[in-house]
């Protein structure tokens, strides 16, 4: 691994360390899978977690490298989220990245990928 490739790792795991301090753990959001996993530009699919109901999640983003593409939110609940994926979306992994509400709110990068065909 070249010396750039590991720096760049231990700067994002303490980046990552950093916001998990700053995070109160009991009322996180939190997002565990998309349903289905696999879908089209325009369809809207269902994001499966925790706390991800208005008071903690304000937005939701699909990210790839550095394209960020803001979602709709259809639908928002406590344990579920339903989002359409925008018509202009190329094909391609996209992982999930929501934004947090308060006064201080963060971009937060979530273990989830959606597959766009």
């Amino acid at each position: 691994m070249r010396l750039g490739k590991v720096m760049a790792l231990a700067a994002t795991m303490i980046l990552a360390a950093g916001l998990a301090w700053a995070v109160d753990k009991s009322t996180a959001p939190y997002m565990k899978s998309v349903e289905p996993a696999t879908a089209k530009a325009g369809a809207v699919v269902k994001v499966v977690g925790d706390s991800l109901d208005k008071t903690r999640v304000a937005e939701v983003y699909l990210t790839k490298g550095s394209t960020d593409l803001k979602v709709q939110i259809v639908e928002q609940q406590e344990e579920f989220i339903r989002i359409k994926v925008p018509a202009e979306v190329a094909p391609g992994r996209y992982q999930l990245m929501f934004l947090m509400t308060g006064p201080d709110p963060k971009l937060l990068e979530q273990p989830v990928f959606l597959l766009v065909e």
